[in-house]
């Protein structure tokens, strides 16, 4: 898990310095939440990896999970937050999106 952690920040970093550069907006402060956002999503990855050690055969897993995707981002999006804390909790997409949201008015 961290070599590919150290993977997504070595290509999501040069991706970002190269695209800012060619288009005249480099900051640091993309640079910066590009690699908060690989490191705040390390605990995903584990979880991923806790997922693949349940017994169950790969294709209704993967079924399930393709079904749940799609539900599961518009929800992130549009979902308030009086309404559903609960349902937030297991929403990986929910966190990123209000991670960034949080982060980008900071920086």
């Amino acid at each position: 898990v961290l070599t590919q952690v150290a993977f997504a920040i070595l290509s999501l970093v040069l991706f970002t310095t190269i695209l800012t550069l060619i288009y005249s907006i480099f900051s640091f402060k993309l640079l910066m939440l590009t690699v908060i956002i690989v490191i705040l999503s390390i605990p995903l990855a584990f979880a991923t990896l806790t997922i693949a050690l349940i017994p169950v055969q790969v294709s209704s897993i993967s079924t399930i999970l393709n079904i749940l995707i799609y539900p599961v981002f518009l929800v992130a999006i549009n979902v308030d937050i009086e309404s559903s804390v609960f349902l937030e909790l297991f929403n990986p997409f929910k966190f990123l999106y209000e991670i960034s949201l949080n982060m980008g008015s900071l920086v």
